[in-house]
């Protein structure tokens, strides 16, 4: 598979989606339509990035001891293997931001 041909077709599929809604009457303006979407109005330019390593975070039970989870969250959010003791579940600094942030 050649991601850059789907994403060429996905592209074109999506704009005669797009150009299926109304039927442009004036020249002029279909034409305008037509030059913009053709200059990628609708969607961004192929982008291809590396992520780096994310940073560690606070781990669930932290976020119960300092009150911004509920208590039963340190019960339900661990790593349970078989056999073994379960373990508190570390996030990423990200997600604890998340989670600050809708809390």
């Amino acid at each position: 598979m050649d991601v850059f041909q789907l994403r060429d077709r996905l592209i074109t599929d999506y704009a005669d989606y797009v150009r299926s809604f109304v039927p442009i009457q004036d020249v002029r303006l279909r034409e305008a339509v037509d030059r913009e979407l053709a200059a990628g109005l609708l969607w961004p330019e192929p982008r291809l990035g590396l992520n780096p390593a994310f940073e560690s975070g606070a781990s669930i039970d932290d976020l119960v001891a300092s009150g911004v989870l509920h208590p039963g969250c340190a019960d339900i959010f661990r790593i349970k293997r078989d056999g073994e003791p379960s373990r508190p579940l570390n996030l990423y600094r990200h997600q604890v931001e998340a989670i600050e942030a809708a809390r």
